[in-house]
């Protein structure tokens, strides 16, 4: 095997001399705390080690500590030891070096705040030297949902790291590296963001309301439909965590990307994640009133309960506000969402359903209906009103009531005829109860006659013997001319 060359051997060490100075360098300058701490020890005992060269090669002392006769032991020898660093030849030489650099932080903080358009020259002199030698880092406090309550002048908003974030509860914020790679941080210990990471966006983890007044739709079979007070609660897709007490804001990191990343763009720039919630309200309401048809919608709202039935019709004389009003419960509505094509599609935008209700819908033609033509929409809500109100009145609850009302009501309506008669009635003496004897004889006739052949109820087996005496009694030949 042939040895290497000089030229390969050299050409190896200065790769390797290369590779060691370029870890050194990127060390040095690393954007985050360690670099800073780096950074500022590098020249604190820079500074140091010149001016104790320059303190040691000096020619003479500071003048006003050259006679240290009368000074004791050892501060005498500390004395003339710190007067060498305050010689002539060594400040000559160490005062340019610490103005310069006085002179560029001075510099650099101008440049800053007037590039970025900062608030003050403190606040930028202070990030420059936060982001230099790691002092006095810039702290944003994150308790709201989005940036526009944030300090907009603020060096760590406007320039990025480092510095720290503090998240509240409920939150969660999207930091931007300098490459564009997103870093998502939820509450919890102070964050600290390196050196030009920037705060993108802040996500509002708890529940989102929103709500529209009115909502128009079309069924299936083409017939509109309005949704009135329409509420839906919206939360960060969750990827079926559970809530607890140490996780009460479940989410996942792709859902928070497509919140902050997936913004429609308008002429104003790209809107906030939550203000695109009402469109996703109607979008949704849209999409399921479109997948049914009327017939399947109105199927929706449940049969009366045996405890909700309807009452008779003699007590119930009062009109609905609307008569193409329809009410679903809360629950059942969220039901019917959570389906596999609204949880995709939610998810999409990385958001996840909790709750929808609707106060009313309401059903209307689609075009003008003729004088003399019908509105479909109405038939068939018409046709459904029918069928229920069919149904209640086959109940045996509701048969009951209409028996005990129709009782109510005829021994009312038999008394006051009763009472009128005698209070009316000219004759005197036996003559009278004639006349009461043949009203009761009367009116227990027609309710007999209306009873025969109803299949409500059926009269006594005894009652026509009942009518036979009093219409014997009630004779004139029994009772005289």
């Amino acid at each position: 095997m042939k040895p290497p060359s000089k030229e390969h051997l050299h050409a190896h060490s200065s790769q390797a001399a290369f590779s060691m100075l370029d870890s050194i360098a990127a060390k040095f300058l690393e954007r985050g705390a360690s670099g800073s701490i780096i950074r500022r020890w590098t020249l604190i005992i820079a500074i140091i080690l010149y001016w104790s060269i320059l303190a040691f090669f000096a020619d003479e002392p500071l003048p006003l500590l050259a006679r240290l006769d009368q000074i004791p032991f050892p501060v005498d020898i500390a004395l003339n030891v710190i007067s060498y660093f305050f010689a002539p030849s060594a400040l000559m030489h160490i005062l340019p070096i610490i103005a310069g650099l006085w002179i560029g932080i001075r510099i650099g903080s101008h440049y800053l705040a007037d590039l970025y358009e900062l608030r003050s020259f403190s606040s930028s002199n202070r990030y420059l030297r936060s982001a230099l030698w790691g002092l006095h880092y810039e702290t944003i406090q994150v308790r709201s949902n989005g940036l526009d309550e944030i300090d907009a002048a603020s060096p760590l908003l406007r320039i990025g790291g480092p510095g720290y974030l503090d998240i509240h509860l409920g939150f969660a914020a999207i930091v931007e590296s300098r490459e564009g790679q997103p870093k998502i941080y939820s509450a919890g210990i102070r964050r600290f963001i390196r050196g030009f990471e920037r705060l993108r966006d802040v996500v509002d983890l708890r529940d989102q309301l929103r709500q529209i007044d009115k909502i128009r739709a079309v069924t299936r079979d083409g017939i509109e439909v309005y949704a009135r007070d329409t509420q839906m609660v919206f939360r960060v897709y969750s990827g079926a965590q559970p809530r607890s007490l140490t996780n009460p804001y479940p989410y996942t990191n792709d859902a928070l990307i497509r919140l902050v990343y997936n913004h429609p763009v308008t002429r104003d720039g790209a809107q906030k994640w939550d203000s695109i919630l009402p469109d996703l309200v109607c979008q949704e309401i849209c999409a399921f009133v479109g997948s049914l048809t009327l017939e399947e919608f109105l199927a929706l709202q449940p049969a009366p309960s045996p405890a909700n039935q309807e009452r008779p019709p003699q007590e119930n004389h009062a009109e609905p506000r609307s008569a193409n009003s329809i009410h679903i419960p809360r629950r059942q509505l969220t039901e019917r969402f959570h389906t596999s094509a609204v949880r995709r599609r939610l998810r999409e935008n990385g958001l996840e359903l909790a709750w929808v209700g609707v106060g009313t819908w309401q059903i209307h033609a689609q075009r003008p209906i003729e004088p003399r033509q019908t509105d479909p929409g109405k038939t068939i809500i018409s046709t459904w009103r029918d069928l229920q109100r069919a149904q209640a009145h086959r109940s045996p609850q509701y048969l009951e009531r209409y028996r005990k009302h129709r009782f109510n009501q005829t021994c009312i309506h038999l008394l006051k005829t009763v009472i009128n008669t005698y209070e009316n009635d000219e004759l005197h003496g036996p003559y009278r109860n004639w006349t009461l004897l043949r009203v009761f004889y009367e009116q227990f006739d027609l309710i007999g006659q209306s009873l025969i052949g109803s299949s409500e109820a059926e009269p006594p087996l005894d009652y026509q013997t009942m009518l036979n005496h009093l219409k014997s009694i009630t004779r004139s030949r029994e009772i005289g001319e």
